[in-house]
């Protein structure tokens, strides 16, 4: 079993529809950039979500929001119509976050007045915040100080590093 976490944003609306077992299955497109060979490249991820077990996050996430997910890893090979080799990434979501990476300096949606409502996520406020995960804390020893200090430019002579 290979898990994986992602950080992106959605390439769409999440799409919900039912298995003929009546089981709800929701997908979500999540794009996830990377750098290779000094290019950043952009990953497309499928992501399937069994059930209903993320519906009041899912309500809040749109195309454009950041989301993290971590899962089970599935990929699929294929050839197109043209007879190229495709790849597709798909993850089976165990876990659903907002993401704090994601973008706050989006523009204002195009064509909307003020004061008319907007669909763009960041147009509102939600009612539901995601749960606080507690993490284990890191208690420095004394010999390490991680304190920023004076952040005022050094002179150029001194042989500390300015970090």
């Amino acid at each position: 079993m290979n898990m994986v976490f992602i950080a992106g944003n959605l390439g769409a609306d999440p799409e919900t529809r039912f298995a003929p077992s009546g089981q709800k299955i929701t997908t979500l497109r999540l794009a996830a950039k990377t750098r290779r060979q000094g290019k950043e490249e952009t990953i497309w991820w499928r992501v399937t979500i069994f059930g209903d077990r993320f519906d009041k996050m899912l309500t809040y996430l749109k195309k454009g929001s950041s989301a993290m997910v971590s899962g089970e890893m599935t990929t699929a090979l294929w050839t197109d119509k043209e007879g190229r080799q495709q790849i597709q990434h798909e993850v089976i979501a165990d876990s659903l976050k907002f993401s704090p990476f994601g973008r706050t300096d989006r523009p204002a949606e195009q064509g909307a007045t003020s004061g008319a409502p907007s669909n763009s996520p960041s147009a509102y406020t939600p009612s539901y915040s995601a749960p606080q995960i507690q993490t284990h804390a890191f208690t420095p020893s004394p010999s390490h100080d991680f304190s920023f200090g004076d952040m005022s430019p050094q002179s150029s002579n001194s042989d500390e590093p300015p970090f």
